[in-house]
């Protein structure tokens, strides 16, 4: 509080010649949004990640060979390998030099009296295409040929669609949350890079939104508004998503054109957060005591399985047992709800923050994307519940999740 009020004349001298507050480099700059796009956007991922000597994944080269020499120790066959003539540690650059060796070797053109030569110049190339890519070298070691006929959903699309924000992307991004799944230990500079450049990506779409409200359509531009919050409305959870992303948007709207109004949203903004973080840390203590429980229960049942017991006895502890899991396993789920929750609230305050401070553009057109950007959020409002998470039967929908990400991989093998 007492560093609030030694900073606030400085903020307010700042904010007067237009700079805003860089939280990576915690100094006050001037913010311009057409030119961090430029910057952001002239590469793709693959190429950024090139340049800083990472895996199209985001690893470390040097720690991307490093896991997998760990993991050929457990690999389930070796076919493709003894193709190319490679032990199961092989690193990334050993595997392309012996694709090279072996290829030149089995070339057809090279091998005119062998009848079988184009079949294994063939399966040399297979091989190699295989093992050069992370993923499928990664799924063949686990499961052999057998697990590269199967489609293994991605992190971010199973969020996606247990969450519900797949319709929401263009307005909240890829959920952070699904880089937590990676079998991979992800580079710290690849996270940061990933999440500046979704805020980029989501300012530019925000903006280009708020454009006809900007330009004085107010009417029209409600009514697309409204239009767009009744598409949205219809997703699992969209009614909180709703919420949320029209919460925070009318926020950063007042806060931006303060006065009582915006000092009040900011207090309110501080309430909210910190109980946000209490729901969180409150289903967090929940799940872990629900884990507990049921490895003790487990343990227990152990002990008198060993002892012996009735059938009946038996199917009764099965029971509660199964009961136990799937109630740990919900309160997971609504664990990492909350804190993709928190997730999409930090990110879209950031984006805000760039749309209404952004020096690329005067002052009138400032006031009137903060004036659009209030309507915006409260049409989602009215159109989205604080308290949909109460109203939704979590169970049901991680079961129709499940069976429709279930059906669309037997089709796409099909197919």
């Amino acid at each position: 509080l007492a560093r609030g009020v030694i900073n606030t004349p400085e903020a307010m001298q700042q904010r007067a010649r237009g700079k805003v507050w860089d939280e990576d480099t915690r100094k006050w700059v001037i913010y311009d949004l057409q030119q961090e796009a430029r910057e952001m956007l002239e590469i793709s991922e693959e190429e950024w990640c090139r340049q800083h000597g990472l895996s199209a994944s985001g690893v470390a080269e040097k720690k991307t060979d490093e896991q997998h020499e760990a993991k050929r120790s457990k690999v389930v066959e070796t076919e493709l390998y003894d193709i190319l003539g490679l032990e199961a540690t092989a690193s990334a650059s050993q595997i392309k030099k012996a694709y090279y060796l072996r290829a030149k070797q089995m070339h057809p053109d090279r091998n005119r009296n062998d009848p079988e030569a184009h079949a294994k110049f063939q399966a040399v190339g297979e091989a190699y295409q295989v093992l050069s890519n992370e993923e499928l070298r990664t799924k063949y070691d686990q499961n052999g040929k057998q697990g590269l006929e199967v489609d293994i959903v991605d992190p971010s699309t199973f969020f996606a669609a247990l969450f519900g924000s797949e319709p929401f992307e263009y307005l909240v991004g890829e959920l952070k949350l699904a880089t937590l799944f990676s079998e991979e230990e992800l580079d710290e500079r690849w996270v940061s890079y990933k999440q500046q450049r979704r805020e980029v990506l989501l300012a530019v779409t925000l903006r280009d939104l708020l454009q006809q409200g900007v330009l004085g359509d107010t009417h029209e531009f409600e009514c697309e508004m409204h239009e767009h919050a009744k598409v949205l409305q219809r997703a699992p959870f969209g009614e909180a998503l709703l919420w949320t992303c029209g919460y925070v948007y009318e926020s950063k709207g007042l806060q931006a054109l303060g006065g009582v109004d915006g000092l009040g949203s900011e207090l309110r903004q501080t309430g909210h957060t910190a109980a946000a973080q209490m729901r969180i840390a409150t289903t967090a203590l929940k799940t872990y005591r629900a884990v507990r429980k049921h490895g003790k229960e487990e343990r227990r049942e152990g002990q008198q399985a060993a002892g012996g017991s009735s059938s009946s006895r038996e199917s009764e502890r099965q029971s509660t047992a199964a009961q136990m899991a799937e109630k740990a396993t919900m309160l997971m789920f609504e664990s990492m709800w909350r804190v993709s929750l928190m997730d999409i609230e930090a990110t879209l305050r950031h984006v805000c923050n760039k749309v209404l401070s952004d020096a690329s553009t005067n002052l009138e057109v400032k006031v009137s994307r903060a004036r659009a950007l209030i309507t915006m959020g409260r049409v989602f409002m009215e159109y989205g519940s604080q308290d949909a998470m109460k109203k939704m039967d979590l169970r049901r929908h991680v079961d129709e999740v499940g069976q429709r990400i279930a059906e669309n991989a037997a089709n796409s093998t099909e197919a």
